[in-house]
């Protein structure tokens, strides 16, 4: 299976935050492209010279994904023919732009 790319808006509510490249695959983020309110960004991820750390922003991506264990997550996946949770972007308040 091919790995795919897709842009998503990071939110804070209704503020956009940065636009960031995310891995259909793995689940990283491969880039964050376009920072439109840093100062909207999560405690805990670094600003190094105006700009988001991407490690520190995986790190705190991988801690919100669903994990595995999660009561009935399995029977729900199975619904949908989703195999894995390691990505469940379809779920998630996320609008998807192109990347520039």
């Amino acid at each position: 299976m091919v790995s795919r790319k897709i842009v998503y808006v990071f939110m804070h509510k209704k503020i956009p935050v940065a636009d960031v490249e995310i891995d259909t695959d793995s689940g990283g983020i491969l880039k964050v492209c376009n920072i439109h309110n840093i100062e909207h960004i999560s405690i805990g991820v670094a600003i190094e010279n105006g700009k988001i750390n991407r490690s520190d922003l995986n790190k705190w991506w991988i801690g919100r994904l669903i994990p595995a264990s999660r009561g009935g997550i399995k029977e729900a996946l199975e619904i949908l023919n989703v195999y894995s949770t390691t990505l469940l972007l379809k779920s998630l308040k996320l609008y998807i732009l192109p990347c520039n």
